[in-house]
């Protein structure tokens, strides 16, 4: 995919992450039937992604006799830190306040949630607008 990192995640690959974060460590028969029922897939086709999840150092495969454990390198929160940084890369600063909007808006958000937003908000109100210099 032009423009992507090689250790940015394709919409399959987030699949899949999300299936081996759940079962946290996985051997590829057990990644292969949830992802069968979830997604349609073969187990070549999970198999195929396992592996370019370990090239992109995403998951460590751990050889047990004739196959693999897998699991993953990076966390979950980590994973989606790093997507929305990249959006954020590619994003003009004049949207970032309209993006977080709609992005709240479309998030369910718990009290803690709600109490860590308004503390950042809060920061943000006192600190000076991206650009401008203080006196």
């Amino acid at each position: 995919m032009a423009g992507r990192s090689s250790s940015s995640l394709t919409d399959n690959e987030w699949l899949l992450m999300n299936i081996v974060w759940e079962l946290k460590r996985c051997a590829a028969r057990d990644a292969s039937k949830l992802a069968e029922e979830r997604h349609g897939w073969a187990a070549t086709t999970t198999k195929t992604y396992l592996a370019r999840l370990v090239e992109k150092k995403r998951l460590k495969a751990t050889r047990i006799g004739n196959s693999f454990l897998y699991e993953p390198k990076t966390s979950m929160s980590a994973s989606l830190r790093e997507a929305a940084d990249h959006l954020l890369d590619k994003m003009p600063g004049s949207l970032g306040g309209p993006l977080l909007a709609y992005m709240i808006g479309k998030t369910r958000l718990g009290v803690d949630d709600v109490a860590e937003l308004r503390r950042v908000l809060a920061e943000a109100e006192d600190q000076p607008p991206a650009g401008d210099k203080e006196p």
